[in-house]
């Protein structure tokens, strides 16, 4: 009975060690599954960067200006992101169709789970 006591006791050792190291490295899938939920279907990324400090710069187009109003606010709705903030838009305009590309900064931290 010991033994197995004792084996149960390493196995829970291990766990808490592998979820140190877990915590050591950036939450990169949870960073893609999230702000995949928030791009609204006008809009299209055409950069996306994933810096050490746990925060994800993208950008990308619209032709609608509102949708990038409905991807900041996704953002800021979901649990992970802690917060957003539009660094850059510019509309361009080619062969009389306007778009607007942008870069959003976006800082994970809130729930990793």
């Amino acid at each position: 009975l010991e033994g197995i006591e004792a084996f149960i006791e390493k196995v829970r050792q291990w766990e808490r060690e592998v979820e140190k190291i877990g915590g050591l490295y950036p939450p990169h899938q949870q960073f893609f599954w999230s702000l995949a939920a928030t791009v609204p279907q006008e809009i299209w990324l055409t950069e996306v960067e994933i810096t050490p400090e746990d925060s994800l710069t993208i950008k990308g187009n619209s032709l609608n200006f509102r949708a990038m109003g409905r991807l900041l606010e996704n953002i800021n709705g979901v649990a992970f992101f802690q917060s957003s903030f539009l660094r850059k838009v510019q509309e361009i305009t080619r062969n009389e169709i306007t778009l607007y590309q942008f870069e959003v900064e976006i800082k994970a931290g809130r729930d990793r789970q």
